[in-house]
């Protein structure tokens, strides 16, 4: 098989997590974010930034863009949603627009439209982790790892909740269910996991600049 073929795998499975966890968000929580993009971006810089000028490691890396990303989710999450749906839509549109401008103008920091190229292979207990095989399986167990995530999450009673919530909001609220901690939690653990997903990928292409932001 050629690297070709293995690294649209590579990028098949990365994607896949991205969109289970879209599906976390818009179809168990019910709020339909274009924040994702932002998250999957930052993720990738997150990533870049902690080994290539912070002196940090790859999988130090992969940790900070989680917190990050979830971070931010609840600080751009919370007040959205005290927003209409729709308004909520065009909040997580605007941080995906914001999150590309300072990529690409905050050259001191991101390099700007140059990108941060020349990412090093990441290593595990001493091995390393390169070419296209060597992502293809890693890609392959975060995803595993990530739908099992999801899956243990959505099979709970808070997967219950956020279905309780999306279908019927009210009658949610009249048993006592209160909505915006479930949605803020939904929204911070698919921005976390996109977030990670971001950082494996620009390792993979080993640079990462402001198309990663590209709808």
């Amino acid at each position: 098989v050629s690297d070709y073929v293995t690294g649209v795998g590579v990028s098949a499975f990365l994607f896949t997590v991205a969109a289970a966890s879209l599906n976390f968000v818009y179809g168990y929580a019910g709020l339909l974010s274009f924040a994702q993009l932002a998250f999957w971006g930052i993720g990738g810089y997150c990533a870049a930034l902690t080994v290539m000028t912070f002196g940090g490691s790859f999988w130090m890396g992969l940790v900070y863009a989680a917190v990050l990303n979830a971070g931010l989710a609840v600080a751009v999450g919370f007040p959205a949603l005290r927003l209409s749906r729709d308004s909520f839509v065009i909040v997580t549109l605007s941080f995906s627009l914001l999150a590309f401008l300072i990529a690409r103008d905050w050259v001191s920091l991101t390099r700007g439209p140059l990108g941060i190229p020349g990412l090093p292979s990441p290593s595990f207990f001493g091995l390393d982790i390169k070419g296209a095989w060597g992502f293809y399986y890693f890609a392959l167990i975060f995803m595993i790892a990530a739908l099992g995530v999801l899956y243990a999450i959505v099979s709970s009673r808070i997967g219950r909740v956020l279905l309780a919530i999306k279908q019927n909001e009210p009658l949610a609220i009249a048993q006592g269910i209160a909505p915006t901690p479930y949605r803020l939690f939904a929204f911070a653990v698919s921005a976390a996991l996109t977030g990670v997903a971001g950082g494996i990928l620009v390792f993979f292409m080993q640079i990462v600049d402001p198309l990663i932001f590209d709808f």
